[in-house]
């Protein structure tokens, strides 16, 4: 191996080992490179207290977590630019949850609670028939009570 070969492969390694170590003193320091304006900018993050933990969040329409951490029910969401974005949070049989919440550099914005409330009744609509009136109804976990101008309940 000649001398000048073992120059340029030294020097070559010398510009990736500094270009990698700058890197990630940049990445650990919450810097990322936003290629929107060419430069790199500072992050920051979200938390979110989620319930039930096992409901999928999308951030921006595309899925950050299946479920948040083992230890808590906090999903936490980092490494994002600062800006606005939209959270749904979603899972079969509960109402959607939705919000648009800012991140700041540097910052990880407040933890958010996102609970997912379950349906109380199918989403099929329905209709029923009554003799009388319906005074007054009372949803329950279980169904709907009626209660007619007679004073029956059913």
């Amino acid at each position: 191996m000649s001398t000048q070969f073992r120059i340029v492969l030294t020097v070559i390694f010398g510009l990736v080992f500094v270009s990698l170590g700058i890197y990630f003193v940049l990445k650990l320091q919450g810097f990322v490179f936003d290629p929107t304006t060419m430069s790199f900018s500072r992050t920051g993050g979200i938390s979110l207290h989620v319930s039930p933990r096992d409901a999928s969040f999308l951030l921006d329409g595309v899925v950050i977590s299946e479920s948040p951490s083992i230890i808590q029910d906090t999903l936490y969401i980092n490494d994002l630019l600062p800006g606005r974005y939209h959270i749904t949070g979603k899972k079969d049989g509960y109402t959607h949850w939705e919000k648009y919440l800012s991140v700041s550099p540097g910052f990880v914005n407040e933890t958010v609670e996102a609970k997912l409330w379950m349906n109380p009744m199918p989403s099929s609509s329905f209709s029923l028939s009554f003799n009388s009136p319906i005074q007054r109804f009372f949803p329950t976990r279980y169904g709907v009570i009626y209660e007619f101008s007679a004073g029956s309940v059913r």
